[in-house]
């Protein structure tokens, strides 16, 4: 398993101060991930790259936009299809939305 860097990053929004750990790096991390595995040739390798660990600017501007809208989520079902870091499913959720995030 490989430990990639990390930092903390804060993202105030709907009257609430998020607080979210990121890879600190995706480069940095796809090398850590590519020195580990060596010379082995994995047509899945690309499946393992950790594009879990980024704060997307899809998933900030979305998170932004139900902030700005909560009436979208407020006591509605929510699901959030690979969500990464689940930021506009905590944002759902702190709306009132009750979410599944996968």
């Amino acid at each position: 398993m490989v430990s990639y860097p990390t930092l903390t990053v804060q993202r105030r929004l709907a009257d609430k101060v998020f607080v979210l750990e990121v890879i600190r790096d995706l480069d940095e991390a796809i090398a850590l991930l590519c020195a580990q595995l060596g010379d082995t040739v994995d047509p899945f390798a690309e499946d393992l790259c950790p594009y879990f660990g980024i704060l997307w600017p899809a998933a900030e501007a979305l998170a932004s936009h139900l902030a700005d809208n909560p009436e979208l989520v407020q006591g509605r079902d929510v699901l959030e299809l690979g969500c990464g870091l689940g930021f506009p499913a905590m944002v759902a959720s702190h709306l009132g939305g009750r979410v599944l995030a996968t």
